[in-house]
């Protein structure tokens, strides 16, 4: 018996996402890594039965990408999957060993390729350091969910591992199918989407000197990245947040304001262009908040810094624009960037800009008598 239980098209975003993946084997690219520590009395059986419960309940989970027999990679929901953990027991070792332990573990679940044929399109670990110390490692393709709907699931699954641990039964909204964004999407009138950004990038320069500088061949397979880290005193980011609130503009709009200026500074142009990652949820689509899947999408932000002036009316401008750009999100950006702007085997964007709120207070939770506290995320793009 056939285990298909649905079979729809692809959004753009990914369909980029996933041929991006078969030209980079072995990068890692757009794989996405959420880690936990686990604290106090765990029981791992019923963990796990949560998160088999949860991919049951939402068909992205048990969703691969399916290219037999067809035109086109079409998006193939199984009708059920049964999941697996990696389960490891450190706790005869020593700490230092089992620090390490993880951290080679978590980097090669994060390095290996997921056959996107296959679901699900991602792996669990979950390793024992002591009878009251567990870590867990959830790992997935960035091409089944975005940022927002990876702590929806997060989310659900410790509802559910509380409620199966205190014996009581839990009531949980079913959300919408990935489906139906889908569907939505392909009944959307592209041309009102044309026309807006035919005349956006018609009044920019093309000369703004960005592209090609850092731009990569798409056939090259990513470096390893540094990282370096930067944090704001609570007085700074106060200060940041009330200016904000006070002048009615975001901070995404702050610091795609201080980007701009400092791409400017960099490339010696006043006109300059970047993408900015954006959440892509219509709001037009029912209960779309609720639904699990990948909806985000990269817009290009163009902006001209002024020599002088009032800092202000400038910053209003890169929120009105940036307001009206999301009116036209729902296409890629490949579709939307018109020809002249592109160059074979580069990326179009020098630079991405995603603006991420994370709040503190759900980086520690308490469920099942456990606190499970939020160690790290990582994706690589």
């Amino acid at each position: 018996m056939s285990n298909l239980e649905d079979l729809f098209p692809l959004s753009p975003l990914q369909h980029g996402m996933y041929y991006h993946t078969l030209l980079e084997p072995g990068s890692g690219v757009y794989v996405e890594q959420v880690c936990l520590a686990i604290h106090g009395p765990f029981q791992q059986q019923l963990f796990m039965k949560a998160w088999q419960t949860v991919t049951d309940r939402h068909p992205i989970l048990r969703t691969a990408v399916q290219t037999e027999g067809l035109d086109y990679p079409m998006q193939a929901v199984r009708k059920h999957i049964l999941l697996v953990c990696k389960e490891v027991n450190w706790e005869p070792l020593a700490e230092e060993e089992r620090c390490l332990n993880w951290k080679r573990e978590t980097i090669e679940a994060a390095r290996e390729d997921f056959d996107l044929a296959k679901a699900p399109l991602m792996r669990l670990l979950l390793a024992r350091f002591s009878e009251h110390e567990h870590r867990f490692a959830w790992t997935f393709h960035h091409l089944i969910l975005d940022g927002w709907s990876s702590k929806l699931v997060l989310d659900e699954v410790m509802d559910l591992y509380e409620a199966l641990v205190s014996g009581r039964e839990v009531s949980v909204l079913q959300p919408p199918p990935y489906r139906e964004y889908i569907a939505w999407l392909e009944k959307q009138d592209r041309r009102d989407c044309d026309a807006y950004w035919r005349n956006r990038f018609s009044v920019f320069p093309h000369s703004s000197g960005l592209r090609g500088v850092s731009a990569r061949s798409s056939s090259t397979p990513h470096s390893d990245p540094s990282t370096f880290s930067a944090s704001l005193c609570e007085a700074d980011t106060k200060s940041i947040t009330q200016f904000s609130r006070a002048q009615q503009l975001t901070l995404t709009t702050l610091f795609q304001g201080a980007w701009a200026v400092v791409l400017s500074q960099y490339f010696g142009s006043r006109s300059v262009f970047f993408g900015t990652v954006t959440s892509g949820r219509p709001s037009s689509l029912s209960r779309v908040e609720s639904m699990i899947g990948l909806f985000i999408n990269t817009l290009p932000t163009l902006v001209d810094v002024p020599v002088a002036g009032d800092v202000l009316p400038w910053l209003q401008s890169i929120q009105h624009n940036e307001i009206r750009a999301r009116e036209f999100e729902i296409f890629s950006v490949s579709d939307i960037v018109p020809d002249e702007w592109k160059s074979p085997g580069k990326d179009l964007f020098d630079s991405v800009l995603a603006f991420q709120n994370y709040s503190v207070s759900e980086a520690r939770r308490e469920s099942g008598g456990a606190e499970f506290l939020h160690l790290s995320a990582s994706e690589k793009n």
